[in-house]
């Protein structure tokens, strides 16, 4: 810390700084505020009725995924992130109804490996049956560290 204070002015617990300029070039002499995390550069999102890694390669293919686009409401629904550099890190999937925009499923899972493969299965009728589900458009939402990834629509059907 001792470091940081010869470089930038304390503020309110937050640390300022300005930059060193030095020819045409611009060096920052630290980060302002908190530190930056690295962005996860490969995250992979699908969803379908099932998945096999068919070549046993350890990735997801989208050839690998049966993603049909609608459900009936008595199939399996399985949705899958395979996540590169991820350690550490936390995945958010959340499935709304894109009717009322009322959250019928959310799950959380922190990120172990640096290659992962985060899988959730469940069936349509959990989300046709649901309060708020029946026949119709949802969304699902991938986010890392609350960072949208992807999103996705589809239906389910009687």
């Amino acid at each position: 810390m001792n470091k940081l204070l010869k470089t930038g002015i304390a503020v309110g617990g937050i640390l300022m700084s300005g930059c060193g300029i030095t020819g045409r070039e611009v060096y920052p002499v630290m980060t302002f505020g908190f530190p930056t995390r690295e962005k996860i550069t490969d995250v992979q999102c699908f969803i379908g009725r099932d998945w096999n890694d068919y070549n046993k390669d350890g990735f997801v293919d989208e050839e690998e995924v049966y993603s049909p686009g609608f459900f009936r409401r008595n199939e399996n629904i399985v949705l899958i992130a395979d996540i590169y550099d991820g350690k550490g890190s936390s995945l958010i999937v959340r499935i709304w109804n894109d009717k009322t925009g009322r959250v019928l499923k959310a799950s959380r899972k922190e990120i172990c490996k640096n290659k992962e493969i985060v899988q959730y299965n469940f069936d349509a009728s959990a989300i046709y049956n649901h309060k708020y589900g029946g026949e119709g458009s949802y969304g699902v939402a991938w986010y890392i560290n609350s960072e949208l990834i992807k999103r996705e629509e589809f239906k389910i059907e009687r």
